[in-house]
């Protein structure tokens, strides 16, 4: 239960930080398949040719990612939403909100 609770709250804090990204998502759909969706609508156009190859590409992706940064607590769906918001938007969860990286919030700084 409290699983589902985090799942939501992430998800429903993902979905107010990047609206237009989450723009027509459904919550009574398979959320993982929508999450993939909307990492694989950032590659290049030339890699959605390869379907098969894409899927592979962001599984692969997403193994690395989740063993070199992701971490082993939370659900699945869970690290598909840190994953995304991540790699797409440089936001990490920070308990209650998604916040832009560390090392982000330091260069938009130093560029002004």
């Amino acid at each position: 239960m409290k699983r589902e609770i985090k799942s939501k709250l992430m998800l429903d804090k993902a979905i107010r930080s990047e609206p237009l990204a989450f723009e027509g998502f459904d919550r009574t759909k398979n959320v993982q398949d929508q999450l993939q969706e909307i990492y694989r609508q950032s590659l290049p156009t030339e890699i959605h040719r390869e379907s098969l190859n894409v899927y592979y590409n962001i599984l692969t992706h997403f193994w690395l990612w989740n063993r070199d940064e992701g971490s082993s607590d939370g659900t699945m769906e869970q690290r598909w939403l840190a994953f995304v918001m991540q790699e797409k938007y440089n936001k990490v969860w920070a308990g209650k909100e998604w916040e832009i990286k560390e090392e982000e919030k330091r260069n938009v700084k130093s560029r002004y």
